[in-house]
């Protein structure tokens, strides 16, 4: 029996379920607020949680597992308090780094991906942080973070799934601000939370798949 079989078919299981809980999420967004909505927000998370449980071993393990429990936790917890929800996905993206940092490897073909991020980001802050108003300072804070994760996925020698991740993790929080400080629009949640929850997906498939790939090699 081929054994790269035996690791891979329960592994689309796990991400199987996860699309499924935040497709019915998302699915029942004209519904809100409904009885407990924001714990089913937060079950995709919980349920990579497991995954990097499962699939993964040691000190990365520690990481994701706590980087996919704080996201779960913020999940829930932004509904109810932003500047709480901002918090853990400060944490979160903190953990990213750490994840990606031992994998980090600069060629001159990276700069072109390094550049992209901290333009796109300088102009990020350039049109949000004014708006922000009280905010800006936490707000700052976060996006030098994030912006530290998006860097580190450039460098990341392993997966692109990791990059294309992290690029849809900051898409997704740079459409939150837009929407809270900026440019408010109806579907804004249905974008947001498209990105954000296939960033979660393809970040854990990708530091899964490298892992495995190490471990092989």
């Amino acid at each position: 029996m081929n054994k790269g079989l035996i690791i891979r078919k329960p592994q689309l299981h796990i991400y199987a379920i996860a699309v499924l809980l935040a497709a019915s999420y998302i699915a029942t967004l004209p519904l809100l607020p409904y009885p407990a909505y924001f714990l089913v927000k937060a079950l995709p998370c919980s349920v990579l949680a497991l995954a990097a449980y499962w699939f993964l071993q040691g000190r990365i393990r520690t990481i994701m597992i706590l980087a996919l429990l704080f996201s779960a936790f913020a999940d829930a917890a932004i509904e109810f308090e932003f500047l709480a929800g901002l918090a853990a996905f400060l944490v979160v993206q903190l953990l990213y780094c750490v994840a990606y940092y031992p994998r980090k490897k600069f060629s001159s073909g990276r700069s072109l991906g390094l550049l992209a991020i901290a333009l796109f980001l300088i102009g990020a802050c350039y049109l949000i942080l004014p708006a922000a108003a009280e905010l800006a300072v936490p707000v700052a804070m976060y996006m030098i973070v994030i912006g530290s994760m998006g860097l580190l996925a450039v460098l990341y020698n392993g997966s692109p799934l990791v990059l294309i991740g992290s690029v849809l993790f900051i898409l997704s929080d740079t459409l939150i601000a837009i929407n809270r400080f900026l440019l408010p629009f109806d579907t804004s949640s249905y974008f947001i939370l498209t990105s954000y929850f296939s960033a979660q997906i393809l970040i854990l498939a990708g530091i899964v798949r490298t892992e495995k790939t190490s471990a092989a090699g």
